[in-house]
């Protein structure tokens, strides 16, 4: 992918709506220099156009300051669809973390997730979904689903519906059975979204492209663990993904934010075939065999139970944040991407969201290295764990933090961001609801090392 006048650009893809017109998604954009300002500007292509235009006047964000801008709102429909435009995208003049948070405040249903840079989105991906709740087929969601963004002209797009078949919308885009290929032409800032057929799970659908596009993919209506139970509230979950190009054969799993003697669940997800993977501590007796691309292992973890999953091959795991049915009332369920230590930076920068009961940052390094900072202070209370050949064990440490810009300095370290809300909330007293319950999680920054290279590469993602 590629930068224009050394512009570090990311790709805000506004793909969910909760159909209420006081709530908006927010990008929290953070610059990390020491010493120079950043110029950011959010840019939209309206729907059925292809040319951007500028949303407001540029902002200046200070050096280690952040700055949260209001997405641009359009409906995106929870169907089969293909259209031109209908995004946004921010850029910058200089490099910039940014999360995106759909919506801004605690409601009924939040998460969030870290914008890739467009230099290093791929042709490749593999969907992480969950299995929808029963109320997903009624007015309060829809099924598992994707949303691909092309960058290029005539950019071919093939999916392949391994585990569960996809309804058309007619023409142009047809549907797809289990088991088959899907086939689509897209040009630049078109945006095809695909669900899942019967309120299925899109999880392990693998995409192939002959230009990089940007991918995301969650459900709308989950429980965590899965339950069938009509009573039980759903909430969405979703990512924009790292593309398998960057997958590495290893995923660090520290446990999330203890609350109320939950499990942990994880999905590992092959990016090739006949990928075997161990876990430690044993979650199964020896190696498992992931037999195709995109086929994947769910794995239920005790409570507290930190977890380094390695293998042979390309990988990735992700995170499933249990219902706050399970958590003493606390939280509720979101989605991460957690990756190997090649994602580790030395220095990350962040911020925590206004409105939020809790917030979280986890913090992994390997053991005994040298000191992280958190705002100037050096953090203890490290818990070791796990054991690899090429790093030896790990230290995690998990800390609140408040609103507002956060700088972690140090040994190099995988950052994950955790916040949940079970209190009362303006937004959702607007719609006669005495609490929201909400939750987000999603990585702070990674290096943009290729699994397949060895040379170092500390540049934003």
């Amino acid at each position: 992918l590629h930068r224009v006048d050394r512009r570090q650009r990311q790709m805000c893809i506004r793909d969910r709506n909760e159909g209420e017109e006081e709530e908006f998604d927010v990008v929290v954009v953070t610059n990390p220099s020491p010493d120079a300002v950043a110029m950011v500007s959010m840019l939209r292509t309206p729907e059925g156009l292809l040319d951007e235009e500028l949303v407001g006047d540029p902002v200046a964000v200070s050096p280690g300051q952040s700055v949260t801008l209001q997405v641009p709102r359009f409906t995106p429909g929870s169907s089969v669809n293909l259209r031109t435009g209908g995004l946004s995208r921010v850029q910058s003049d200089r490099p910039v973390t940014v999360s995106l948070y759909s919506p801004g405040r605690p409601f009924l249903g939040n998460d969030g997730t870290l914008l890739l840079p467009e230099e290093i989105l791929g042709q490749e991906y593999v969907i992480p979904g969950y299995p929808p709740h029963v109320a997903a087929t009624t007015a309060l969601g829809g099924p598992s689903y994707l949303s691909l963004v092309t960058l290029e002209d005539n950019t071919l797009v093939e999916w392949h519906a391994q585990f569960s078949g996809m309804p058309g919308n007619g023409l142009p885009v047809d549907p797809v059975a289990q088991g088959e290929w899907g086939t689509i032409v897209l040009n630049r800032f078109e945006v095809v979204r695909l669900v899942a057929a019967d309120a299925g799970d899109l999880s392990g659908t693998v995409i192939e492209t002959s230009a990089p596009v940007a991918v995301s993919a969650g459900s709308r209506c989950v429980t965590v663990p899965v339950s069938s139970d009509a009573d039980l509230h759903c909430d969405p979950v979703f990512e924009q993904l790292l593309p398998v190009e960057r997958w590495d054969h290893r995923a660090i799993v520290p446990h999330p934010p203890l609350r109320d003697g939950e499990r942990h669940f994880i999905r590992v997800y092959a990016g090739k075939e006949n990928v075997r993977f161990r876990t430690d501590p044993p979650l199964f007796e020896g190696q498992h065999l992931l037999p195709t691309k995109g086929s994947f292992l769910d794995l239920e973890v005790e409570h507290g139970v930190n977890v380094v999953i390695d293998g042979d091959g390309a990988l990735m795991a992700i995170g499933y944040l249990a219902s706050r049915t399970e958590a003493g009332g606390l939280g509720d369920p979101a989605m991460v991407q957690y990756g190997s230590f090649v994602r580790s930076r030395f220095i990350n920068h962040f911020s925590g969201l206004e409105g939020w009961d809790s917030q979280f940052v986890q913090i992994v390094r390997i053991a005994g290295s040298d000191d992280v900072r958190l705002d100037g202070e050096v953090v203890t209370g490290w818990e070791t764990f796990g054991s690899v050949e090429q790093y030896g064990s790990f230290d995690v440490v998990t800390l609140p933090i408040g609103p507002g810009p956060h700088d972690l300095a140090g040994a190099a370290a995988l950052v994950t961001q955790f916040g949940w809300h079970n209190g009362a909330g303006d937004a959702c007293a607007l719609y006669d609801h005495s609490r929201c319950s909400a939750s987000y999680a999603h990585p702070v920054g990674w290096s943009c090392l290729l699994y397949t290279s060895d040379a170092a590469d500390d540049r934003l993602c």
